[in-house]
């Protein structure tokens, strides 16, 4: 599945998933698309988080074949936002066969505010408490995923929960 899901992303970031190849190819041209499909996707959640600030989240909820629902809470890139990493996101969630929630960082995207490690670390904090108190899902459903600088965000988490006893994707 990571070959899938690697070759995925290279076809995204080139734009021949959007059947775009055009010597005047733009990137923006491929992620306009995205960004409208992401901005009315019904699974479309704006978070507050701890220091007030508000961000996205997008819950793509992917017909699993396990008896368990796994969910990837799944820390994003730098350079990336989850208008850039809409297609992926959902490919992602079928190739490896989970639920998945992503966010966006404060100052990443359309986001409001400066990107900094303690925002980061809020803006993490509050997908997992959206996860664990609103959508009522288990710790233990939950497998901790970052990607480059979401690398970060996502260990931070894990120290956090293990120091507080808490089992993440067990």
């Amino acid at each position: 599945p990571s070959l899938f899901v690697g070759s995925a992303r290279c076809e995204y970031e080139t734009g021949l998933a959007h059947g775009v190849g055009a010597p005047n190819f733009s990137v923006a041209d491929a992620w306009a698309p995205a960004a409208r499909r992401l901005r009315e996707d019904p699974n479309l959640r704006i978070l507050t988080t701890a220091n007030g600030l508000r961000i996205p989240a997008l819950f793509h909820k992917q017909k699993t074949s396990r008896g368990r629902d796994y969910l990837v809470l799944y820390s994003h890139g730098n350079a990336e936002d989850l208008s850039t990493i809409y297609h992926y996101f959902k490919e992602f969630a079928k190739a490896v066969d989970v639920n998945i929630l992503a966010y966006d960082y404060t100052g990443y995207g359309k986001n409001r505010g400066e990107p900094s490690e303690a925002h980061v670390c809020a803006d993490i904090e509050a997908a997992w408490k959206h996860l664990v108190e609103t959508r009522k899902m288990r710790p233990s459903e939950i497998v901790l995923y970052g990607r480059s600088v979401g690398s970060g965000a996502t260990c931070y988490l894990a120290q956090k929960l293990s120091i507080e006893g808490t089992p993440a994707g067990e």
